[in-house]
């Protein structure tokens, strides 16, 4: 009661706060036109920002901008774009007046115009299911006026660079105003706007804690991809690009009526990419992404306008691999995931997936001062990924650590095993499809229809609702409001289905683990049942099977913010309020847990709070210091909420929303040649939850380790610089020395999913330990030569303290019990137990070369050649996770430690990139 009556009385202290303004004054303004160089057009799309302001804009489909109520006196103006070299001017603002600075020419760059349409950067395309929360997806954030986030969201993409070390659930993707991020597992899926680079160039960044005009905000920063039509120019882009990397080929295609006379503006946009086979072998690409946008300008105060988007996607993943196993076979490219079939490569880690998007979105111009921007947002994702599966049968996986030759007891075994690995023997080195395919035949021969072998399909679909209103006005010259209020619901389906039966007749839909270890149970028949409501059911392809759930989750979020600017010193200040519930759904009765698996599950409900303040003071045009901190609390996401969602309503024990600090400081400094920042930043986590899922050899079963009460502490230092030495030339430093570690000794506890037993709360020993998975240290210095429509860019870029990601089942208190054959050994175990692997530094080098040719008046060519990770290490590993418990040889061999060793992921070498684009 005392809670909401604090939160009640400082609500009505926030609103106080908001809505105190002051007396109306004459609105001093400055406007313009961002006009090609090239084409004498306008260039709807760019980002126009105001330094001493701290204003941004975009422009409009006829090139131009407009900003009112700013303050008078000298500012700089940056213009920015992934389309243009990124250019700068100072102007000087007179009081009381509309400041017009007329027509302002841009050229655009090669370089960026063509760099994105070739490929995409690190994203969901690139990593496993079970890889995807430990990536930040950055390539929007290119869009970024930030010389450091900008340069190292670019070059850093092959490292695995995380910004400040964050996760992707602490940055915001929004689509015209809409959020959508994934409530389940907290990122934006950049799969659904897969190969539209062109029609996805028109980005509003927002890095940190900075404000902005369309969300409160994350500590990872928030974007918001502008789809509009009326943002699109009049005019065709056709595109061909070939690369070496995922998929060889990418054509596309782009038109755009602009905003006609009668109101209206429509864009359209197609994109292919395709792969018989990629980089990796084994891999195959097929994608088709494409966007519609219909735009009516009803009058000067009020437009309407409808978006769809889509990327139907297959695609053929690559397995992170051991260390022996790239040894034996003598490269870092081996992928365990193919096997021959037919004559023909077979991959059994699939991945199919469709999330078309739809939104409907209204602007309000109530006044020159004020406007109400209200959207409607639909998505239906489609994800499925495929994966062998086997029932009382020898494990298919040719990386199984048993097939290796380190598990081997005897030299002569260990021989043997080296020499089939060493000599690629395809039925060794990759799946052997036609030995599953006998082995369902023997088992049908024998008067058994039953699938020994079979390819499952992990389906993770989502229906998603959004609606997002959000309010900006200027209350005087000083002083601007913006406030916001946003609702969506979620459902997302999980089951598991039958994708090929590989020859066998049916499978029966019962737990193969549960007959193993319980089979003398009296209530067997019930326990062994997956579905209890259909007992001993046979499935075929198509059919689901094992598990299916749905998982709930609706949200509410409402937030204001007041930002005051003067000549020397600006101030923000905001809250945001978050109502959050989830609840599970089973479709089936598990035999293990069948008084909590079907129906709706218990409702958990947060309501979380966050509050942040800014301060900037400008020592003059040039030399400007900021800081900004905040608090906040964020809501667990379900997919660490559950102790085994899979087979029942059990939630985590003692669950509770995570508590976040931040803050930063920074100076930055803007001369006609040099413009640069640097920041010093610290984050605290609190009270973290984290599900880590795992396959247990020596219980047979999937387990679920998940750890409450984490602590973490990201903490570091950034500069970015860029130095105009000539009109041509310009120079890039850019880097981050950093910490991420973990600050405490958090609580775990293991679940068994083919049992209900949950093993008793233990210490985790993570203290001091580092967060992996993404570099600490990092930098990058470029070269860059423009000259008559040629453009050159050379980078070299390094990275070091890169550290695998950690298994908590490795440092519990339980894994230090255990009998050695004497103390020397005992402690050799204990440092192997405590150490976490580093891996060594790298460097890279980028080069590239563009030329824009004129055909003639209407007709422009552009080309662009790119050379990426030229010169690198030949074995540089860029990220990794332990699996499973540390085996220790010295230790006696009854001892029970699972024998799996870290797994990694390697850097691609050598990639080229040829791409040419007509536009008209």
């Amino acid at each position: 009661m005392q809670q909401k009556y604090f939160m009640k009385k400082n609500l009505y202290l926030f609103l106080l706060l908001f809505f105190s303004v002051s007396a109306f004054s004459q609105t001093t303004s400055l406007k313009g036109m961002i006009v090609s160089s090239s084409t004498n057009m306008p260039i709807p799309g760019i980002s126009i920002q105001l330094q001493n302001s701290g204003l941004s804009a975009i422009s409009s489909f006829d090139g131009s901008f407009l900003f009112e109520g700013i303050s008078p006196g000298e500012d700089r103006l940056f213009i920015s774009s992934p389309e243009i070299n990124n250019s700068e001017m100072t102007v000087d603002i007179i009081e009381n007046q509309t400041n017009d600075i007329g027509t302002v020419y841009v050229s655009e760059n090669a370089r960026k115009l063509f760099s994105e349409g070739a490929f995409t950067l690190i994203d969901e395309e690139d990593i496993g299911e079970e890889d995807q929360s430990s990536h930040n997806v950055s390539s929007l954030m290119t869009a970024s006026n930030d010389v450091y986030i900008s340069s190292t969201s670019w070059n850093f993409a092959a490292m695995r660079f995380k910004l400040r070390g964050y996760d992707y659930r602490y940055s915001n993707m929004y689509i015209n105003g809409i959020n959508f991020n994934d409530p389940e597992r907290g990122g934006f899926s950049y799969g659904m706007i897969g190969g539209l680079n062109d029609a996805t160039r028109s980005k509003d960044v927002v890095n940190g804690l900075n404000p902005s005009t369309f969300t409160f905000g994350q500590i990872g920063g928030s974007g918001n991809i502008i789809t509009n039509a009326a943002n699109f120019s009049r005019g065709t882009r056709v595109g061909l690009a070939y690369t070496n990397r995922a998929y060889t080929l990418r054509g596309s295609a782009l038109h755009s009526t602009g905003l006609m006379k009668n109101g209206w503006a429509v864009t359209a946009s197609v994109a292919y990419r395709w792969a018989d086979e990629g980089f990796i072998e084994g891999t195959f690409y097929n994608s088709l992404g494409y966007l519609l946008s219909i735009e009516k300008e009803i009058n000067s105060r009020h437009s309407i306008s409808f978006t769809t988007i889509g990327a139907p996607t297959q695609r053929a993943q690559q397995s992170s691999n051991f260390q022996e196993t790239v040894d034996l076979v003598g490269s870092i490219y081996y992928n365990s995931y193919w096997g021959w079939q037919n004559g023909e490569k077979r991959n059994s880690r699939v991945v199919t997936t469709f999330e078309p998007i739809a939104i409907l979105s209204h602007v309000f111009k109530i006044n020159a001062e004020t406007k109400l921007t209200t959207g409607l947002g639909f998505k239906y994702t489609t994800y499925g990924q495929t994966r062998l599966n086997w029932i009382n049968s020898a494990s298919p996986q040719p990386d199984y650590y048993r097939y290796l030759p380190s598990y081997q007891t005897t030299s002569v075994m260990k021989d043997f095993y080296t020499g089939l690995w060493e000599s690629r023997n395809p039925n060794v080195t990759q799946v052997d499809w036609e030995r599953m395919y006998r082995v369902n035949h023997l088992q049908k021969l024998s008067g058994s229809g039953d699938a020994l072998y079979m390819v499952e399909e992990r389906r993770n679909d989502q229906m998603y609702f959004s609606f997002n209103s959000t309010f900006n006005t200027k209350l005087n010259e000083h002083t601007s409001f913006t406030a916001g209020l946003s609702a969506n619901t979620t459902k997302g389906m999980h089951y598991n289905t039958v994708s090929d039966l590989l020859g066998a007749d049916y499978l029966t839909d019962i737990d193969q683990f549960v007959i193993r270890d319980l089979n003398h149970d009296p209530n067997i028949e019930n326990i062994k049942q997956n579905d209890m409501n259909n007992p001993n059911r046979k499935v075929v392809e198509g059919d689901r099977f094992s598990y299916d759930y749905n998982i709930y989750v609706n949200t509410a979020d409402l937030w204001a913010r007041n930002t005051h600017r003067y000549n020397k010193w600006d101030i923000y200040y905001g809250f945001n309020l978050v109502y959050t519930e989830f609840w599970r759904e089973g479709n089936m009765r598990n035999g293990r847990a069948p008084e909590n698996s079907y129906g709706k599950g218990d409702v958990y409900s947060s309501f979380d709070q966050s509050v942040k303040l800014g301060l900037t003071y400008k020592l003059s045009g040039k030399h400007i210091f900021s800081g900004n901190v905040s608090y906040s609390t964020l809501a667990p996401l379900t997919y660490d909420s559950y102790v085994s969602a899979r087979t029942r309503d059990e939630m985590t024990p003692n669950l509770q929303s995570e508590k976040i600090f931040a803050s930063d400081l920074g100076y930055s400094l803007t001369t006609p040649i040099f413009r640069g920042s640097i920041s010093v930043f610290q984050t605290n986590f609190y009270d973290q939850t984290r599900l880590y899922p795992y396959y247990s050899d020596s219980e047979n079963t999937f387990i679920n380790h998940i750890l409450t009460g984490i602590n973490k502490m990201h903490r570091g230092v950034e500069l970015g610089l860029k130095a105009k030495v000539t009109s041509n030339i310009t120079l890039t430093l850019a880097g981050t020395v950093a910490e991420y570690i973990y600050s405490n000794r958090p609580t775990g506890i293991v679940a068994f999913e083919n049992n209900k037993e949950t093993l008793p709360a233990e210490t985790v020993y993570f203290k001091n330990f580092y967060v992996g998975g993404t570099p600490q240290t990092a930098g990058t210095f470029g070269i860059q030569y423009f000259y008559k429509y040629w453009f050159f860019n050379l980078d070299i870029n390094g990275f070091d303290r890169t550290y695998v990601d950690i298994a908590p089942s490795r440092r519990t208190e339980s894994a230090f019990n255990f009998t050695a054959n004497s103390y020397e050994e005992y402690v050799d175990a204990i440092k192997q137990m405590m150490t976490q692997e580093r891996f060594a530094g790298g460097f890279t080098l980028d080069f590239s070369v563009g030329k824009s040719f004129r055909l003639d008046s209407k007709h422009y060519l552009n080309v662009n050649l790119q050379f990426k990770n030229m010169l690198n290490n030949t074995d540089l590993k860029t990220g990794g996770y332990e699996q499973g418990r540390l085996y220790v040889d010295k230790i006696t061999q009854n001892y029970d430690m699972e024998r799996f060793p870290n797994k990694y992921y390697w850097a691609q070498g050598f990639n080229c990139y040829l791409m040419a684009a007509l536009r008209f």
